[in-house]
């Protein structure tokens, strides 16, 4: 049996947990079986309707993943906000929208560390750098911004908050609706 939100095609992502990727990840691979039969200009697209304040990196890798791999176009539209490890959930679209009043937001991803010996920050630390790596490479390849844009933000510590015009500008998404 599919699911309400596989039969209509739209999702909706709110914080980026590892259930909420678990689910998104679900439905992008229910349609792509409900579809299997289909050459890719005759499936309906998937609609994963973003507002968020963006979450668990890993998990968000997951749902990056599923959109890079779907056959049945998946098309990110972000209401309210797409921050954090939202914004490139929003960017890995195969079609990208924002509303005109909505906001996204970059800033280097938050690592903690938990009470532990020495070696482990080391060891944390690297996945760190590698998740930060890996965040920044994929957000360069699905957008027009560049390493020197997101060093800045880096270097200088702080948040780079993003209208619609400004997403649209640098590549994040593809039209304002």
């Amino acid at each position: 049996m599919i699911s309400k939100a596989i039969q209509n095609r739209n999702i909706t992502l709110a914080e980026v947990t590892q259930q909420s990727a678990n689910d998104v990840i679900r439905a992008i691979y229910d349609a792509n079986t409900e579809d299997q039969k289909l050459v890719a200009e005759k499936r309906t697209p998937i609609n994963l309707i973003i507002n968020s304040e963006g979450g668990d990196v890993y998990s968000g890798f997951g749902i990056v993943e599923a959109i890079i791999h779907s056959v049945t176009p998946v098309h990110t539209i972000c209401h309210g906000q797409a921050q954090s490890m939202a914004v490139l959930i929003l960017a890995a679209g195969h079609k990208r929208s924002i509303g005109p009043y909505s906001t996204v937001m970059y800033h280097e991803i938050n690592w903690d560390v938990e009470f532990a010996p020495g070696k482990f920050h080391r060891q944390e630390l690297d996945e760190a750098n590698r998740m930060q790596d890996v965040y920044d490479n994929l957000l360069l390849e699905f957008t027009n911004l560049t390493q020197s844009q997101l060093l800045l933000i880096k270097n200088q510590g702080t948040y780079w908050y993003m209208g619609s015009e400004d997403a649209m500008r640098f590549g994040i998404v593809d039209e304002i609706l």
